[in-house]
């Protein structure tokens, strides 16, 4: 067992992928509500319909229906609350941290080109760095 910024590799690696897809995970939690309320509004057929295994019915099985929404709305509301812990996580950090964040989670930078554009040893921006998985870790429940 690796262990890095005190918390197990594992634990580290899942919050680093959280942190790379943060904007992603925005977007489609976005998407998934505004497909649920224009499916809502307008009557039409849920997008996941043409999936049906029910071929008989082209809208589906209710029990298909209930076990896609229940599906979709776990899936949903685990989105949610990731993207609020990394929110929670951002506020926590100083704006050198902030930086930091968005270089290299957002902007996709390596470690080198963020050491030369923010003018950092190597050594502080993974301290920083591990700090910034660290703060999202204890906000999303993790250590």
């Amino acid at each position: 067992m690796t262990i890095k910024a005190g918390l197990d590799n594992s634990v580290f690696r899942f919050v680093e992928h959280e942190l790379y897809n943060y904007q992603e995970t925005i977007k489609d939690l976005k998407e998934i509500n505004h497909d649920d309320i224009e499916t809502k509004s307008s009557g039409n057929l849920l997008p996941y319909d043409r999936y049906s295994s029910n071929r008989s019915y082209p809208w589906g099985s209710s029990t298909e229906d209930c076990g896609i929404d229940l599906i979709t709305n776990k899936i949903a509301y685990r989105m949610k609350r990731t993207i609020e812990a990394i929110g929670r996580a951002k506020k926590r950090l100083d704006d050198e941290k902030k930086e930091l964040f968005r270089l290299k989670y957002q902007k996709g930078m390596s470690w080198q080109q963020i050491t030369i554009e923010i003018n950092i040893s190597r050594r502080t921006y993974y301290r920083w760095r591990d700090e910034i998985v660290y703060i999202t870790a204890e906000e999303m429940g993790l250590c």
